[in-house]
């Protein structure tokens, strides 16, 4: 069939007007996808804005929800309070120096400083000065608890095994006589605390079989009375290492070693335990309970591998305070208000300011 010369030229028309058609189509199709591109890769950007189909009033394009980090697990805490220990923000501080093995905590009221010991050597640190300074050194190494109590610094020594005591007045030191009422004798006295009336516990325990001296009275809690007699008080726990009187004097905390375990025992006006109850246990691989210390509210501060775990006075866990990965071996209260906790690690010294301040057995 042959086409005019006026169907051709409509033939061109029409081919061109459908190309340009096409052009118009992919150019308008290119801010959207520009915008959506922005959109993914930069959410803080205004959001475009889109008509509504139904002649509605123009809306934003909702931004995409921003990446969530990883929850981070803290314990639970009220407002703070005089009745809430920990702070807001708790801030750990180093003392300065470094150390063989720092043990024996304590606070010695007389002259408003924090002892502790390494190896044979008593330091001394009074808040505020740059670095712990040398107080006195022993005839031998003492390489756990310590506490203060009547203008004397007691020391519980594992090796030769004995309970000694320093007047801080005239640095004048003398062992105190531990033969057993029942005979027998003690393995390596490791932690110890003193009741109203003067009697030392201390607890006692040897971890290696072979290092047992022949006619051993066992590991557990040994009272010396103030009168010097030495009796076995509790001999049912594998490991006893901690041990604590509550400001009252009515309880005795005492930790567990072997089975990462505190238990909790009520105190008589004379000194005599009995209703002894699981008050923790850590329940963790890994973690165990060394050291102990108590507030005057009654919260109990353990020691272990790598915390001080705050528990309340029902044994319920409290909160953490973290020395940086470091063993945490033992703890004092003490400081201008009572407020703060030192806590020894095995190369330093860490402390802490807390709400409550410590509480100790009246004596």
């Amino acid at each position: 069939m042959r086409v005019s010369k006026i169907q051709l030229r409509f033939l061109v028309v029409l081919q061109i007007c459908w190309f340009a058609s096409a052009c118009d189509r992919m150019q308008s199709a290119k801010p959207e996808e520009t915008a959506t591109a922005e959109l993914s890769g930069l959410a803080s950007q205004t959001p475009p804005v889109v008509e509504d189909p139904e002649g509605a009033e123009p809306r934003p394009i909702p931004s995409p929800e921003p990446a969530i980090p990883p929850a981070v697990v803290e314990p639970v805490r009220p407002p703070v309070s005089p009745t809430w220990p920990l702070p807001t923000q708790v801030v750990v501080q180093t003392l300065p120096g470094r150390y063989g093995w720092a043990e024996g905590a304590s606070w010695i009221s007389e002259v408003s400083s924090f002892a502790f010991s390494d190896g044979s050597k008593i330091y001394l640190w009074k808040p505020g000065e740059a670095s712990a300074q040398l107080f006195f050194q022993l005839p031998r190494s003492v390489n756990h608890g310590t506490v203060f109590s009547g203008g004397w610094l007691y020391f519980a020594n594992r090796g030769p095994a004995d309970v000694a005591k320093l007047r801080v007045a005239d640095l004048h030191f003398e062992s105190l006589d531990l033969r057993m009422t029942a005979g027998g004798v003690l393995g390596r006295p490791n932690d110890l605390d003193i009741f109203s009336d003067g009697s030392v516990y201390f607890t006692d325990f040897v971890a290696n079989g072979r290092d047992r001296p022949a006619n051993y009275s066992g590991d557990g809690v040994y009272r010396r009375r103030s009168d010097g007699r030495v009796e076995k008080v509790i001999g049912d726990l594998r490991l006893p290492n901690g041990i604590q009187f509550s400001k009252d004097c009515q309880w005795l905390y005492v930790a567990d070693m072997g089975t990462d375990q505190i238990f909790r025992y009520h105190v008589g006006p004379t000194g005599v335990l009995d209703g002894k109850k699981l008050f923790y246990e850590t329940n963790e691989p890994g973690h165990s309970v060394n050291g102990l210390a108590l507030d005057e509210n009654g919260n109990v501060y353990t020691s272990g591998r790598s915390r001080v775990t705050l528990l309340s006075p029902d044994g319920k866990e409290l909160g953490r305070i973290s020395v940086g990965g470091l063993e945490t071996v033992n703890m004092a209260f003490g400081g201008r208000d009572g407020r703060t906790l030192f806590i020894t690690t095995p190369n330093s010294v860490k402390f802490v300011e807390l709400n409550i301040p410590g509480g100790t057995c009246a004596r």
